[in-house]
């Protein structure tokens, strides 16, 4: 709704919170700092390579840069920032409780507040939570079976879920 008020929109800069790297939430939450040149030699070794072999070289030649960049993370680590690291408003907090708690209130907000403003029906709204957690169990989204799951139009369907894109809830991944 920001992007739509005119009266907003000319008094304020926006900037997309774009989800952290893996490398950033160390950096953040360990104060782990990427080893100069790493990056840029695995993407060099990925993708300038002549050959599967020769790639296969540079990344050996890296491996132990790689191995003392990881040494110290363990487990948990990759597993919060799977969870909830990737949310740069939520690293801070200590207590997992308190994240999933202001998740589930940030999504409130967007479903019982902003969304209806998009001129959903009721019924329509009380669905969105439901369409959310199917799509984070499935691995391709069909709008064909959500249709039929959720008993709304595919015209209704794609209209909640350019609604959840634009509330950048989601994010459209085209097919190549």
């Amino acid at each position: 709704m920001l992007n739509t008020n005119a009266d907003i929109a000319r008094r304020t800069v926006f900037e997309k919170m774009l989800p952290l790297s893996f490398t950033e939430y160390l950096k953040i939450t360990k104060e782990k700092y990427e080893i100069r040149g790493l990056g840029s030699g695995i993407q060099e070794a990925l993708w300038r390579s002549r050959d599967a072999q020769e790639s296969y070289d540079r990344l050996s030649a890296l491996s132990p840069s790689v191995n003392e960049y990881y040494t110290g993370v363990m487990r948990i680590d990759y597993e919060k920032y799977l969870w909830y690291g990737s949310l740069p408003h939520m690293v801070d907090y200590g207590d997992e409780a308190i994240v999933y708690e202001q998740i589930q209130k940030t999504l409130d907000r967007i479903i019982h507040s902003d969304l209806p403003m998009v001129k959903f029906h009721p019924d329509t709204v009380s669905t969105i939570p439901a369409i959310l957690y199917a799509l984070a169990d499935m691995d391709s989204c069909s709008v064909s079976k959500m249709t039929q799951r959720f008993d709304l139009s595919r015209p209704k369907i794609e209209a909640v879920l350019g609604a959840l894109e634009g509330a950048e809830l989601l994010r459209r991944i085209y097919p190549q």
